[in-house]
């Protein structure tokens, strides 16, 4: 692959939202111009209150409620790994697109922060890698290594890599 990869680390359980397709936008205190292919990182770090996070409602039962794979509890959740790979098609200032700020009372709201002066990385296609790819994550956004990116590309589901060869990072 020839085209310059840029990924971002998450958390868990964002990350792993993000990878099921529960979480479609992800809220940063920061923008972005780079859309286009982002392969998303489950970050390494782990603490008791990420742990909590995951126990709470409505984490728990959206993360582990229907999708019963081999990361189906808690301490299961890869970290320090690649686990999807999104479409960034918009970033969105909350405070000039407050009428497209999710509802309230739904997961999409509840999995981020929409305070004012926030940014909406908003995410139209998600696919979960079949396997995790074990990599180094960075904070912010970050150039992947080729043959990292080979290998998340190759770990999409089957057809999707060769869909998305045509298309580039804008």
């Amino acid at each position: 692959m020839n085209k310059t990869i840029m990924g971002l680390s998450l958390w868990q359980p964002w990350a792993r939202l993000i990878s099921i397709g529960a979480k479609k936008i992800e809220t940063r205190s920061w923008s972005s111009n780079c859309l286009g292919l982002v392969p998303i990182h489950a970050a390494k770090k782990w603490d008791k209150d990420l742990e909590e996070t995951c126990r709470s409602w409505p984490f728990e039962d959206v993360l582990f409620g229907d999708d019963k794979d081999q990361f189906a509890k808690i301490e299961d959740i890869p970290r320090g790994c690649f686990v999807a790979l999104g479409w960034l098609r918009r970033c969105l200032s909350t405070t000039e697109h407050f009428r497209l700020i999710p509802s309230d009372d739904t997961h999409e709201y509840y999995f981020g922060n929409y305070d004012p002066g926030r940014f909406m990385w908003v995410f139209d296609e998600i696919w979960k890698l079949r396997q995790p790819v074990y990599s180094r994550g960075r904070q912010g956004l970050w150039k992947l290594d080729e043959r990292v990116a080979d290998v998340v590309m190759a770990m999409l589901p089957d057809g999707v890599e060769d869909q998305l060869l045509g298309g580039t990072n804008d």
